[in-house]
């Protein structure tokens, strides 16, 4: 806080909360990395206009980590839809950009 800095505590860990938070003080758009926890709480709640996802010429398999937790769906028609907005290479690798679908 001595450099600037506003730390924000909310009371539970509430992504609704956290952002209604930040708008509150006129931030309209945040960029957040966190954990599959953090991302499927975002996905489920709605408050992803944009995906940025990274891939790479290797196979990881099921003993890694999932890049987003159970969202709880009952069915494919349930949940969040994008569309591809840009591809580019970086090295080896791949950055996909997906805006959310109207």
């Amino acid at each position: 806080e001595a450099c600037g800095v506003e730390i924000l505590r909310v009371a539970k860990r509430d992504v609704g909360l956290a952002l209604n938070a930040l708008g509150a003080r006129g931030l309209t758009r945040v960029m957040v990395e966190g954990g599959s926890e953090v991302a499927a709480n975002l996905l489920a709640a709605g408050l992803v206009d944009r995906l940025s996802l990274y891939r790479a010429g290797i196979v990881l398999g099921g003993d890694s980590r999932s890049a987003v937790a159970d969202l709880g769906l009952d069915k494919v028609g349930s949940a969040p839809r994008f569309a591809l907005e840009s591809v580019r290479s970086i090295g080896a690798d791949t950055l996909e950009t997906w805006r959310r679908a109207s």
